[in-house]
């Protein structure tokens, strides 16, 4: 999904939209308003975020991949390796 998002509305297509429901939930709950163009911005910030859901599913977890700094994110190592596996603590 994400290579035709890219394609339709350009590379810096997420970034745009992250941005869009950034601004538009600033809007959303600091103007509560009964108005067409409340209306409208909660259409919109409904179809950008599904958008952008969609998108997100297709990373399929390359933001994770082990060089990067979310994948190094909660990995330790424990001390002396797997030596040490199976063995109670303090003996």
């Amino acid at each position: 999904m994400i290579p035709s998002l890219k394609n339709l509305f350009g590379p810096r297509a997420l970034p745009r939209m992250l941005v869009f429901l950034f601004v538009s939930a600033i809007y959303l709950y600091a103007f509560p308003q009964a108005n067409v163009l409340y209306a409208i911005v909660v259409l919109l910030h409904a179809v950008v975020g599904g958008a952008l859901h969609k998108a997100a599913e297709g990373l399929d977890g390359s933001l994770l991949a082990g060089g990067r700094l979310l994948g190094k994110c909660g990995k330790r190592e424990q001390p002396g390796g797997c030596h040490n596996c199976g063995k109670a603590l303090g003996s």
